[in-house]
């Protein structure tokens, strides 16, 4: 976490459907860990909000969050 690393064992025991998002002009790492674990977590789903930095606007996360909830 703060000094780089991803917790894979505690995101492999997640059971909880998991929405893993980031923005597609996020850095390369962000990019890395998000694609990581959307592939770790066992109930995730994995989007990258087009031509969003990492602190999206509201705008684009709202439609996503609202699907991934319905």
């Amino acid at each position: 976490m703060g000094d780089g690393t991803i917790p894979t064992d505690t995101a492999k025991k997640i059971a909880m459907p998991t929405l893993v998002m980031d923005g597609g002009k996020s850095f390369y790492f962000v990019h890395a860990t998000a694609d990581m674990l959307g592939k770790i977590i066992p109930v995730a789903s994995r989007k990258t909000l087009k031509d969003q930095p990492h602190q999206a606007a509201a705008e684009a996360m709202a439609p996503v969050v609202k699907e991934f909830f319905a």
